[in-house]
Order: structure tokens, then sequence, then C-alpha cells
């Protein structure tokens, strides 16, 4: 009821997981708001999820017809980080907590030949990420790798200055 309440006032939350069923749902109710021609808002609070997924609703989200502010509250981890940055406007709360890293390459039982393809699929989609962060935030290449090299956390001050978020509330 509380998330219909929402709905009807542009505001979209996504404080989960991110797979393919919060990305259906999501996806649906930005077409709805689409088709009211209004500005939305949307709070992130996740641990990330599925890449796919997260490409998705970036996708979407960068293509929606009206002004999305996003704004993160929490934590936005992983590829959750692509989420806040598909935004118009990306705002962070004062205590929120950020990661980025490299993801992990799950490609369970495979022959030889196609675990290289996969790898290769899986770098294709990590430089697909990174393009994203550099051209979104103040960050370059080098750093971004760097930084991705493992678990990196930080705050909403550095997301800041990277240039995650354009504002800390």
């Amino acid at each position: 009821m509380i998330y219909e309440k929402e709905l009807d006032c542009c505001i979209l939350t996504i404080n989960q997981e991110i797979d393919e069923a919060l990305c259906g749902r999501i996806i649906s109710q930005l077409n709805y708001l689409e088709s009211k021609n209004k500005d939305i808002e949307i709070y992130l609070n996740t641990e990330g999820g599925c890449v796919y997924s997260a490409f998705a609703l970036y996708d979407k989200i960068v293509n929606y017809s009206k002004h999305v502010t996003i704004y993160a509250i929490g934590k936005v981890l992983s590829c959750g980080i692509m989420i806040l940055l598909s935004g118009d406007k990306r705002v962070a709360y004062q205590h929120c907590s950020f990661m980025i890293h490299e993801g992990e390459e799950s490609s369970g039982s495979v022959t030889h030949d196609s675990f290289e393809r996969l790898s290769k699929h899986f770098e294709n989609l990590k430089n697909k990420h990174i393009n994203i962060i550099e051209n979104r935030t103040n960050l370059k290449e080098d750093k971004i790798k760097r930084l991705m090299k493992s678990d990196y956390y930080f705050y909403a001050e550095e997301a800041l200055e990277f240039g995650y978020v354009e504002e800390i509330v």
C-alpha cells in the first residue's frame, strides 16, 4: 500500500538485491510513470546483485524522458553504482556507504573454449562498467581500474569528490 502511494507521488524505492524480478518491477513502474510524463525520484539502498539487471535498469533510466533524481541512502554497493550513475541528479545521504569492484565471474562447469569466450564476455562487461563510471564521474580510467582491483569502500564525502553524487544531504 505504501509503495502504491509512493508510485502515485513518482517515487520509486530500490532497497534489495538487484535481480531480474526487481528489474522487471522497476522497469514496469518506470513505464507507468513515463506515460504520466512526470519527473521521478528513486531511493537506492542496495548491496548490488546481477550485473545484467543493473545494465538493464541503467539503460532504462538514462533513456527516461523526464528528469530522474536518485538518492543514495544506506548503501550503494557493487553494480548498484551503475543505477546511481543513471540519474540526472545524484544525491547522497550523509552516512551512505559505497563500494566498487571488478565483480565476480561465475562460469559454472564449462569447456575450455566456452571459458575463453565467457572470460572475454566478462572483460567486456567490466570495461562497459568502467566506461559508465568514467563518463559520469570525475574519475579517469586508470584510477577506476586501480580502485576496482579489490572491494573499494567509500563514503558520501568521497562520492562527492569523485563525482558519483553532486550533493550530500
